[in-house]
């Protein structure tokens, strides 16, 4: 090939141009340009005027085709109607070939003229490679000069655009003559391919050419499409991201001024939304661009951008704008050595620097005291040492200054910034203001109370000065008051604390003992979370595990940890493994730790918790890895688990080793079954107490794991069945409990004999006789217990819900719950017991309600027998009936009684039971009330009653929040349930009152009886809540129940004193606005049915009327503290109904704090109670607010009648500051105009009243006389200003 295109070069030059136009296939390239590299002169300068013609005429044919081409596709966008029968013809099939010819007789034109221009292009460029350049540029010239031309409408070959761009690209950077004229369309094309395709190579290429950049007019308008492309260079990755991009930006800011301009507002506008290494690109362009720029540019860069920047940097709105501005000034903030550079930065931002460090905005501040600190030290390269010292002492006294500033983030900002100045800048600076410095962050700012934030930044600050190893001796004798920090209330500064502990461990000479003494190491290793738990086990594995000594040592030393600290040694042993203690090393300490248990020395009981305790975490931490898991097998075999059994005495222990069981699952360990089977099948007094319920917790959880879970349903199955005995004895209704589903096949289960031995091994473990009532019911309620604790775990539950005894245990559960009803309160068992039962029956059937699986959960709930339509529904309707039908019940003679209680106070327990719904002093005629141990039974017995009612009303809570009781009228019961509660409750708090001063329950039954109480309220609040979310209509419904909870907080005070009130209101607290729509609706309620007037037109005895009916005690007592508030108080602005802030309820105290004496008299509750209602209400909506005002004016009405006119000064009060912080009558309550209606017609028809009794003032005592004018003049006021 290569010859033939010689021989065609040596008889005809456009014999050659044909043949290459006809061969552009890969080698038929590369034979061309061998032929062509053959050539000589004579033979160049003959192909170079060849060459000239023969791309002439192609590029004016390739013109022609263009233009027939958009001539063509006008014709048959805008067809003319002439042409339809045309359109009838060209379906015809021989139209349609005749069409299809001339389509493709055009196409091949094109393309056959594409291949010759394609041709010319690799011709001229194979010719301007000649090695031995015997082609003149003069001669090529005219031919590369057509090709550009026509560069841009080659875009249908990229590869003959690539060609000519490539070419005109040689002939610039070669200076060669004429290369004005091939950059018009060149440098356009390869600066549009970088943006397109984003490859390095094109970005350089571009960069290559920027000098033909400035042969461009930038002030014409036809070159806006360039200008747009350049802009686009600023956004474009491809240029940020390399040097050359990023140099050829920084050159376009020297092209022209109008275009550094444009660039410098490109710029700005990506400063808010820009990564960091945009910004850090865009800080080098600038640099560079003002560093290269002609005078005219480098004005714009310095007054336009630069100062600009710093201005923004200061006063930017938000901290992320701030923080970008300052990443694009680090640019030249990085580059401060260089000439220039610190003189322009100190001469740009001096006069705004130092006036912005003292400025009110905090924000200002702060951005000002983060730009001081990327740039110190600020200096002036012009003026002198000594005004350079004075300016350097000026940025230390800011520093200084604003280390106490009063927002807790410049502190932040103050305390990085000095120690970040102090590490870079230690040996330059005067000790005496590195002393002055750090005593000030070590001894003030590091015990800043108001900010953690701050702590934090200390710890930080000094984590990173360690750094620096010249600050070591300083910081030994000073960083020693930063221990406390170590206890610090907040989690994040206790993290840092641990992590500068961390960097003290590699340092000699400063010791992290005399930072935080062992002791204190070792209580937060043992209390802390585990962030920092995982850092100090990091800090102390070199002491008491380190790797530089013999395996046998380090064992010893976490030996010696667990004896010291018990619980240190086990939190250091649960995160070992992740700190990089290697996994071989537990092992080893495993072995150690069994064998020291199984040692003749004595241990005592605490150790010997930690040591199992450990084991238990190594165990956990180890069986992670299965190869790991079988070297433990090795280790814990039957033997040694049965000695760790032996030596464990105490529930921890056991519960440790139980835990740790289950995840070793050794093959056969007979003597731990029987003991599991002890825990679950025998109760005694002595397990019953939280720390045995945890043992067994874990005992559940490895009969679940070991396959015995259906053996342990068994076992509560037959605890349960004595219970149905109970209420055969007493002549109870009771459901009977179903038989134990049998297997045909014996279960293999391990512990099926050791559940079968359960009584005799309970005989040799304790010396206690399984007889008797009170046994047999303690047995049922901790079998509920058992329950109670398998339904609430996940894995448990649902383990339970496809068990096949699931409706036995149901049904068991269902007994005992009936027979908690009749005689719970009497049952001598722990208090956390007696609601076991109920608690457990709620739960299951909430779950067998969510169980997915339908069938099954009806065919166990009818087996169980509980309605199968609706579980939820049936067991809510038949507590509250169990609840509120204890009196129609036969009576209870039982023999249980407390072993607290004397003999002679056997008859009290014989009394019938009370109805949980009654007053608890109805039928207690045979008691002595003034005497102290009937009150204390009292008491007693209502916190009794009290928990076990609570526990059901939190159970329909329970259902109603779940949205579980889908039938409207059981809702409703549930309700009326809540409100017969609180009625119970209230008759005990008057009851209690009317007692007196010297008569009222305190001590421990006192703060359990508050306690209960307070629970009580706040469940009634909830389902206040509750109802009101699911059914507005029910306010009304609601009312009775909300009266009172108010009336029985109003009670409490003269029961529990002024501090356990208050603690009663604060959980009402969430609840309130509930409280006050239920009222506001039957207060409407009230004048809108049971009057027929107008209400407008209301009368004197029509407001009577209305109060009388509505009359409740808490508005009266809340009138009553309103009119004595403002007696002593007046109209001052500060007055309690003025202020709107009370933090009482945000810090509540505890009720062990809050209960106090009856007549405590240090604490004013009405008058905070007082502030709390009016804040809600002029807080809340106007509607509301209208109806508890007219409310309160039915009452002072009455009141007015009866001549107490407290309550009249306390109502009216009340309205008028409610009134003018609310503005009932505003836009918002234009439509509820009807309540303001009639709230005026009641104040006018109680200024008539008013005049008629003044008229008598002869028969009026002075203060009467006063209060009623008082009582005018804020009507009247009030009336007044609604008119204005």
């Amino acid at each position: 090939m290569e010859d033939t295109f010689y021989a065609a070069l040596n008889s005809s030059p456009d014999e050659l141009l044909c043949l290459a136009a006809k061969n552009q296939s890969r080698p038929g390239k590369v034979s061309l340009k061998a032929a062509l590299h053959r050539s000589d002169k004579k033979q160049a300068a003959s192909l170079c005027n060849a060459l000239a013609s023969f791309a002439s005429a192609q590029a004016l044919a390739f013109q022609n085709l263009q233009n027939s081409q958009f001539h063509c596709a006008d014709t048959f966008k805008t067809p003319s109607p002439k042409h339809k029968r045309r359109k009838r013809a060209c379906c015809s099939p021989t139209a349609g070939k005749k069409s299809e010819v001339q389509d493709n007789g055009r196409n091949g034109g094109r393309a056959f003229v594409m291949a010759n221009l394609k041709a010319c292009a690799l011709v001229a460029q194979y010719a301007f490679s000649h090695p031995l350049k015997v082609f003149q540029p003069c001669d090529l010239f005219p031919a590369v000069q057509i090709l550009h031309d026509q560069l841009v409408f080659f875009e249908d070959d990229a590869e003959l655009q690539d060609i000519v761009a490539g070419l005109c690209e040689s002939w610039w950077k070669d200076h060669l003559p004429g290369r004005e004229s091939l950059i018009a369309q060149s440098v356009p094309f390869l600066l549009s391919k970088s943006l397109e395709v984003g490859r390095k190579v094109n970005v350089h290429r571009v960069y290559s050419m920027r000098d033909a950049f400035t042969m461009f007019d930038f002030v014409d308008e036809t070159i806006e499409d360039l200008k747009h492309l350049l802009m686009r260079c600023v956004l474009t990755p491809a240029y940020l991201r390399s040097t050359d991009g990023r140099r050829f930006i920084s050159f376009l800011f020297n092209i022209n001024v109008q275009l550094t301009k444009e660039l410098i507002v490109m710029v700005k506008s990506q400063i808010p939304f820009g990564r960091k290494s945009i910004l850090e690109a865009y800080g080098e362009i600038i640099f560079r661009a003002w560093k290269t720029a002609s005078e005219p540019c480098v004005q714009e860069i310095e007054n336009s951008c630069l100062q600009s920047l710093l201005e923004g940097a200061v006063y930017a709105s938000s901290k992320a704008l701030a923080s970008s501005t300052r990443k694009v000034l680090s640019g030249f903030i990085s580059q401060k050595a260089q000439e220039g550079v610190e003189a322009l930065l100190f001469r740009l931002q001096e006069p705004i620097l130092f006036r912005s460090l003292q400025v009110a905005n905090s924000n200002v501040r702060r951005n000002a005291l983060l730009l001081l600190i990327d740039m110190f030290p600020l200096e002036n390269p012009d003026a002198s040492k000594e005004e350079n010292d004075n300016l350097l002492e000026r940025q230390f006294l800011f520093l200084e200054k604003l280390l106490a500033d009063q927002c807790p983030d410049v502190r932040i900002t103050a305390v990085q910034g000095v120690c970040r100045i102090l590490r870079l800048f230690w040996e330059v600076i005067p000790s005496g203001i590195t002393v002055k410095l750090l005593s000030k962050i070590v001894d003030d700012i590091a015990h800043d109370n108001s900010s953690s934030t701050v702590r934090c930044a200390v710890l930080q600050g000094i984590t990173y000065l360690l750094e620096n190893p010249a600050s070591h001796d300083l910081l030994k004798a000073i960083i020693t008051k930063l221990g406390p920090l170590l206890n610090d209330c907040n989690l994040s500064v206790r993290i840092e604390m641990a992590n500068m502990l961390l960097a003290l461990k590699g340092i000699r000479t400063i010791s992290f003992l005399k930072v935080s003494s062992l002791e204190s190491l070792l209580s937060a290793l043992e209390c802390d979370k585990p962030p920092v738990a995982r850092r100090l086990t990091r800090l102390l594995i070199p002491s008491y595990f380190p790797s530089k000594v013999s395996l046998e040592e380090a064992c010893n030393r976490c030996v010696a940890l667990i004896k010291r600290a018990p619980q240190s040694g086990v939190r250091f042993c649960e995160w070992a493994l992740q700190e990089g203690v290697p996994a071989s090393s537990l092992l080893e300490l495993v072995k150690v730790l069994c064998n020291l248990v199984g040692s003749p020395d004595a241990l005592k009981d605490e150790e010997k918790e930690g040591i199992f305790a450990a084991l238990n975490e190594l165990c956990h931490k180890l069986a992670n890895q299965k190869e790991l898991k079988v070297s433990l097998g090795e280790i814990l075999t039957r033997d040694m688990l049965k000695a760790l059994l032996m030596n464990a005495t105490t529930s921890k222990s056991r519960t440790s080793i139980i835990e740790m069981v289950s995840v070793i699952n050794p093959t056969d360990v007979p003597e731990l079954f029987v003991y599991c089977s002890q825990v679950v099948s025998n109760f005694s007094k002595d397990t019953l107490n939280p720390i045995n319920c945890n043992e067994a917790r874990s005992v559940h959880s490895l009969m679940l794991a070991w396959g015995g879970f259906n053996d342990l349903v068994k076992t509560l199955i037959r605890n349960f069945a004595q219970v149905s005995k109970l209420d055969e004895r007493f002549g109870w209704p009771r459901s009977a409990v179903k038989s134990l589903k049998k297997k045909k096949l014996e279960s293999k289960s391990p512990w099926t004999k050791s559940m079968k031995g359960k009584v005799s091994v309970a005989k040799a473990r304790k010396d206690v006789t399984v007889t008797g009532l009170a046994e047999d019911l303690r047995n049922a309620l901790c079998a509920a217990w058992h329950a109670e604790n398998l339904v609430e775990v996940e894995e448990m539950r649902q383990a339970l819900l496809v068990d096949e005894n699931l409706p036995a245990l149901l049904s068991g559960l269902r007994n005992t719950v009936h027979f908690v009803f009749h005689s719970g309160i009497e049952i001598p068992v722990p208090d956390f017991l007696k609601a076991s039962p109920l608690r457990a029956y709620a739960t299951l059937a909430v779950h067998m309600t969510l169980n997915e699986k339908t069938g099954k959960r009806a065919r166990d709930a009818r087996e169980s027998g509980i309605d199968h339509r609706n579980p939820v529904d049936y067991v809510c309707e038949e507590l509250i009936q169990w609840a509120e039908n204890l009196q129609s019940l036969p009576k209870l003679s039982s023999p249980i009684s407390h072993k607290k209680r004397q003999v002679k106070h056997s008859r009290s327990l014989r009394t019938p039971c009370r109805g949980a719904l009654t007053d608890i002093s109805n039928g207690s005629s045979s008691c002595t009330k003034d005497s102290t141990a009937e009150r204390c039974s009292e008491a007693e017995l209502f916190v009794s009653k009290g928990k076990i009612l609570n526990t059901l009303l939190e159970s329909l809570l329970y259902f109603l929040s779940l949205n579980l009781v889908k039938d409207e009228a059981l809702q409703y019961k549930c309700l009326e349930f809540a409100k017969k509660l609180m009625e119970w409750l209230l008759n005990c708090l008057r009851m209690w009152d009317t007692l007196g001063a010297k008569n009222k329950v305190s001590g421990v039954i006192g703060k359990d009886s508050l306690l209960c109480t307070r629970m009580c309220t706040a469940h009634c609040g909830k389902m206040l809540y509750v109802t009101l979310r699911k059914n507005t209509e029910g306010a009304l419904k609601s009312a009775d129940l909300s009266n009172c909870l108010l009336d029985s907080i109003f009670f409490s005070e003269s029961v529990f004193g002024g501090k356990g009130a208050m603690s009663l209101f604060t959980s009402l607290n969430p609840w309130f606005p509930d409280v006050f729509i239920s009222i506001s609706s039957w207060a409407t309620d009230l004048i809108l049915n049971d009057l027929s007037a107008d209400v407008s037109c209301l009368c004197f005895d029509d407001l009577v009327q209305l109060g009388n009916k509505s009359l409740k005690p808490w508005v009266v007592n809340l009138l009553t503290a309103a009119s004595e508030t403002y007696s002593q108080h007046g109209d001052q602005p500060g007055c309690p109904m003025a202020e709107d802030e009370c933090t009482y309820g945000e810090n509540a105290q505890e009720i062990e704090d809050a209960f106090q004496p009856a007549m405590d008299q240090n604490f004013s509750f009405s008058s905070e109670m007082l502030k709390r209602m009016s804040n809600l209400l002029c807080n809340g909506d106007p509607v509301v607010l209208g109806g508890i005002l007219n409310l309160f004016l039915w009452h002072a009405a009455a009141s007015l009648q009866t001549k107490n006119y407290a309550v009249v000064v306390g109502a009216v009060q009340i309205a008028c500051r409610s009134i003018h912080s609310c503005k009932l009558f505003s836009e918002g309550a234009q439509s509820k105009q009807h309540l303001w209606e009639q709230f005026v017609a009641a104040c006018e028809v109680m200024i008539t009243q008013i005049n008629v009794i003044s008229d008598k003032k002869d028969s009026l005592p002075q203060l009467d006389s006063k209060a009623l004018l008082r009582v005018k003049d804020l009507v009247q006021n009030l009336l007044a200003s609604e008119r204005r």
